[in-house]
């Protein structure tokens, strides 16, 4: 408070008889404690929403972490897969590949038969 409105409010105090200061203090006060009523319901309030929040957040933390720990597996799975598949691959073109030697073999062995049959039968 400045220095007038001090000198002010004691000139109209010193003005007033002592029921209307003690009205004036009782209305002051009533104020305040209404006020205090108001500040605490709204912390109140304010408190169960931090609550509720904190409550939400945690949720999806543990929805972010459980989806999180899902792409790794995900994402490991895939790696193994295309691991497997190249190695697949690898096994089977090495297949092919025996399989098309063995073929040829086998086409020079019955070459070689049919050669010897034929001339078997040009020989009777």
């Amino acid at each position: 408070m400045s220095k007038k409105s001090k000198e002010a409010e004691q000139l109209t105090i010193e003005g007033t008889s002592e029921t209307e200061i003690l009205a004036r203090l009782a209305e002051r006060v009533d104020r305040a404690v209404t006020l205090i009523a108001q500040l605490r319901r709204e912390n109140e309030e304010l408190g169960a929403k931090v609550e509720t929040l904190e409550g939400e957040l945690k949720d999806a933390v543990g929805a972010r972490d459980a989806a999180s720990s899902r792409a790794a597996e995900a994402e490991a799975r895939a790696a193994e897969l295309e691991s497997d598949g190249s190695s697949r691959a690898d096994e089977m073109e090495a297949e092919l590949e025996r399989l098309k030697s063995e073929r040829d073999a086998i086409r020079s062995r019955v070459e070689g038969m049919l050669e010897k049959l034929e001339g078997l039968e040009v020989e009777d």
